[in-house]
C-alpha cells in the first residue's frame, strides 16, 4: 500500500469530521486485513479502479456511528437504524 493512495482518504475523513461534525479525528495504526473479519460493527465502503485497485474500508464503533450520523442530520439518533447505514455510506 502506497501513501499516496490512502492518505487523501485520510485527509477526506479528517476535514469531513470537523467540517460536519465538529471534531477532531486521531489516527490509529493503518493496517491491511486479509480477513474479512473487521474489529467494529459498522463500515463504510469505498471501492477504488483506475491506478489503485481495491477497497478501502472505514470501520466505526456503534457509538461513532450513532454520534455521527445524529450529528449530520441534526437529530438525536438512540440506536442503529437506516439512517446510520446511510450517514455511514456518505
Amino acid at each position: 500500500m502506497k501513501a499516496e493512495h490512502i492518505n487523501p482518504f485520510l485527509r477526506s475523513l479528517a476535514n469531513t469530521f470537523s467540517t460536519m461534525l465538529g471534531c477532531e479525528v486521531e489516527r490509529g495504526e493503518l493496517q491491511m486485513r486479509s480477513e474479512q473479519a473487521t474489529p467494529y460493527p459498522i463500515s463504510g465502503v469505498i471501492g477504488l479502479s483506475g491506478k489503485a485497485v481495491g477497497t478501502v474500508v472505514i470501520n466505526l464503533s456503534e457509538e461513532v456511528a450513532i454520534k455521527a450520523a445524529s450529528a449530520m442530520l441534526m437529530t438525536e439518533i438512540s440506536e442503529i437504524n437506516d439512517d446510520v447505514v446511510d450517514a455511514v455510506g456518505e
